[in-house]
């Protein structure tokens, strides 16, 4: 068993040191104020981790002090801060209220006593608006603690006094700490069928803070300030030429003739030799304009880099234009040069090459800049206020809006998506106009739905539309690192959440609904992203919609090699016995040789603490890995037990899939799904030689392999001959060395199509495609 001892400091310093890099080298301001907050937070974990008082990594309580139903401010990875999302600086409406109540905390008190605010909504004065704010859906709770004085509010109104009496004993302790009270809004939330990625106001504040990138500003300064001017200057030049116009010699093949010193050899007339009565005038003029340009633009190095061309043809110019019979042969062979250089690469100013070149780049210079389209769509989100955002705000730019653009410019596909990103549908509208662009997103939306669903027993419509707020903010909370078999804090709970548990009624309509949900949710994630296994949040999700349908379908995450606390619970040999009994006989049992009988002969539950672990299950998969005893790398050691452990309970795939009917929603898109996840596998193909992408993109292969197969086990014969054709089509198109290697790879689903199993004989010519691997792995080496 893991112990916390086993988290280490390695984690959060490389993340401090990556956020502390990006704080002081990147160009954008708004990203370098974000890598400072991030760095902050991560100094917070290592502080806390360090003295070991203020944090104990790996606990469902990690924060000394704090119940395990507080919010926590969590880091990736699943590091708790220290910080809790209910406490912290007051809000706009609470510094409101606090100085109603006279009750205004100390200028930079970062933690103010919020027990005056809290004991405020506990009186008849506070009621009165919390009363008011139930009956009218004007609030908002924007973490789960926000909604527990609406609760003991709804209770104390209906006569439920002994549960409000036990509420408020629980909660009273951290009214000075914590926010219990919602943020008043001015309308209702959203009919709850309508699901939004990211609140508008993120959006908004999102693009206002974009801004061109550096390298862009510096091309529109080259092209748009110093071309013309180089120009200029090179024109002025060629006036004084007496013969062609010197050039750049080139061979018969088009490449640049070179002299035994291997620099290239100018040909044509010679600068210098006739000058107009205003030339010097010209060139004088031409040189103060270049100071005065110099004095605005600055960021482009190039004009005054001694090696550069226009740099040294503007230093002989100013030489020339005190005195051109002071330059000698070498001054004007040099200066023939660089005219020649110049000519070659840019063309002569005024020709009709030349012309079409600048004509491009003018083009380049005077393209709405994405930063300012983004900021006038930001403006338009803004002045919504709490109304959603449609495609109106994606008309092109209007009169009164183009300051420093043009009107009519249309808004470029890239800021429009962001846009799109709080704009809110169904699920399946978001899915269909493209917004949905990862299982993970998916995970972010469906909570609107489950909670409409897990709400839907309750018969008081106030009560309703709160219990669909406390339960959409408490799955905004971030997931803790936790070691052993601990699980993560569930939305029951919460004491608020107890305290209306008996109002939920989940009779057969209820039921069904969910039922309903968990089918079309788990259908679209795997059509439309076939290549990926549930994550993590999706599966959490799935898991409650599953808990309210009663179809007890043994749901799995995915669990981290570095903590694997070495034990498999009894989810994980349900899993495992459905998959055997699902698949026996298919393409994915002959390909990973399944060893049907025994997995479905395993019957050893053993209790552990509170949870029952399978001993036999976690036996067999470690036999399956293969792992010599001396490998020292425990990280590795897990990382191939638990690989056998997805293979074996198709990570929970089969389960699903054979619980919910879903072969009859998925048949019509199998071919495509298959397709895709090959194509996707190819296009992952250059990151197997990526250093620093290796190790993740092998993993990620894998995965995507195994859903592969998986999904051709219900494939009709037919359909699975086109597949291996298309495959090997596609394959032979790709850049070796992945082509050739991954040959091997379709070699064993040839195998297994012909209905023979990669037994351990078959694996030493034809390898099982895994991801975790001791030493070099044969698709990298």
């Amino acid at each position: 068993m893991t112990d916390h001892s086993e988290i280490t400091l390695g984690y959060p310093l490389a993340q401090l040191a990556r956020a502390l890099f990006t704080a002081t080298h990147h160009a954008d301001e708004a990203t370098r104020d974000r890598a400072r907050a991030r760095a902050t937070r991560w100094q917070q974990v290592i502080d806390g981790m360090r003295d070991g008082k203020q944090l104990v990594v790996g606990s469902r309580t990690p924060v000394r002090g704090a119940p395990a139903w507080a919010t926590l401010e969590v880091a990736p990875g699943g590091f708790a801060t220290g910080a809790l999302l209910a406490n912290g600086k007051l809000a706009w409406h609470e510094e409101n209220l606090a100085a109603i109540l006279d009750a205004t905390p100390a200028d930079g008190d970062v933690a103010p006593d919020r027990s005056v605010l809290n004991l405020h909504y506990v009186g008849d004065a506070g009621r009165a608006e919390l009363t008011e704010w139930l009956a009218s859906g004007h609030y908002r709770v924007d973490v789960p603690e926000e909604g527990a004085l609406l609760v003991l509010d709804w209770l104390v109104a209906h006569d439920r006094g002994d549960r409000a009496e036990t509420l408020i004993d629980t909660i009273a302790p951290y009214f000075p700490k914590l926010r219990f009270y919602p943020r008043p809004a001015s309308s209702s939330p959203r009919p709850s069928e309508q699901v939004q990625l990211e609140p508008a106001s993120t959006i908004a504040r999102r693009l206002v803070a974009r801004r061109t990138p550096l390298p862009i500003v510096r091309m529109r300064e080259a092209l748009g300030v110093w071309a013309p001017i180089r120009d200029r200057a090179l024109s002025l030049f060629l006036e004084t030429v007496e013969g062609d116009v010197p050039r750049l010699r080139r061979e018969a093949n088009g490449s640049l003739a070179r002299a035994q010193n291997g620099q290239p050899i100018a040909e044509g007339g010679w600068p210098c030799r006739r000058f107009a009565p205003d030339w010097r005038e010209r060139a004088r003029v031409l040189l103060a304009e270049h100071d005065a340009l110099r004095k605005k633009h600055s960021l482009v190095r190039g004009p005054e880099d001694p090696g550069e061309p226009y740099a040294r043809l503007r230093a002989f110019l100013a030489r020339c234009a005190d005195d051109p019979s002071a330059l000698d042969g070498r001054d004007v062979g040099a200066i023939r040069k660089i005219l020649a250089s110049l000519v070659t690469s840019q063309g002569v100013p005024g020709e009709p090459e030349s012309t079409r070149r600048r004509a491009l780049e003018a083009q380049v210079v005077d393209a709405p800049d994405h930063a300012a389209l983004a900021h006038v769509v930001a403006r338009r989100i803004d002045a919504l206020g709490e109304e959603d955002p449609t495609e109106d705000v994606l008309a092109p730019v209007a009169i009164s809006e183009a300051v420093g653009i043009s009107s009519g410019i249309p808004i470029p596909p890239s800021i429009a998506r962001r846009a799109r990103s709080c704009f809110s549908g169904t699920v399946v509208e978001l899915a269909a106009r493209g917004a949905l662009r990862s299982s993970e997103m998916l995970a972010k939306v469906l909570p609107a739905r489950t909670a409409e669903v897990r709400a839907s027993g309750v018969q008081d419509p106030e009560l309703r539309r709160l219990s669909v707020a406390i339960y959409g903010a408490f799955r905004r909370r971030r997931s803790l690192l936790l070691l052993g078999l601990a699980s993560q804090v569930k939305v029951e709970e919460l004491p608020w959440v107890v305290a209306i548990e008996a109002e939920h009624i989940a009779g057969p309509a209820t039921r069904a609904a969910a039922r309903s949900v968990l089918r079309e949710t788990a259908a679209l994630a795997l059509r439309s992203f076939p290549e990926t296994v549930l994550p993590n949040k999706l599966v959490r999700e799935l898991s409650t919609l599953d808990a309210l349908a009663g179809t007890q379908i043994p749901l799995l995450e995915e669990l981290a090699a570095d903590i694997f606390a070495g034990a498999l619970t009894a989810k994980f040999l349900r899993a495992a016995q459905a998959s055997a009994r699902h698949l026996e006989g298919s393409l994915y049992a002959r390909y990973y040789d399944l060893p049907i009988a025994r997995v479905l002969a395993l019957d050893d539950l053993t209790r552990a603490g509170e949870k029952l672990i399978s001993p036999g299950l976690m036996a067999l998969a470690t036999e399956r890995a293969e792992v010599p005893e001396d490998v020292l790398r425990r990280v590795v050691r897990n990382g191939k037990i638990l690989e056998q452990v997805q293979i074996l309970t198709t990570h929970g795939l089969a389960p699903l899939h054979a619980t919910l009917e879903l072969e009859a929603l998925l048949r019509p898109d199998l071919s495509s799904m298959a397709e895709r996840i090959f194509r996707w596998i190819c296009r992952k193909g250059p990151l197997l030689h990526t250093p620093g992408a290796r190790l993740r993109a092998l993993k990620n292969i894998a995965y995507a392999w195994r859903q592969l197969l998986f999904f051709l086990s219900f494939a009709e014969p037919s359909e699975l001959e086109t597949f291996r054709s298309f495959a090997r089509a596609h394959l032979h198109a790709q850049r070796e060395p992945f082509r050739s290697r991954f040959a091997t790879a379709l070699d064993g689903l040839d195998l297994a199509a012909r209905g023979e199993t990669l037994d351990a004989p078959a694996r030493r010519a034809v390898p099982c495609l895994t991801g975790w691997t001791i030493g070099p792995h044969w698709l990298t080496s």
